[in-house]
């Protein structure tokens, strides 16, 4: 099974970066990069990508 390197939920990320200029783009990159190296959101919380290793 593939170690993730943490969580944060949907909703927190959105209200902290939200309120900057850029917020929206900034959000929707992180969540970008963060399927692209392995990391998923189910129920509204964004898992993180871990080191890639097995448990």
């Amino acid at each position: 099974m593939r170690k993730f390197g943490g969580e944060i939920e949907k909703e927190v990320l959105e209200m902290y970066f939200g309120s900057m200029e850029f917020g929206r783009d900034v959000v929707l990159s992180f969540r970008e990069w963060v399927y692209g190296e392995g990391g998923f959101e189910k129920d509204g919380v964004i898992y993180l990508p871990g080191d890639g290793g097995e448990d």
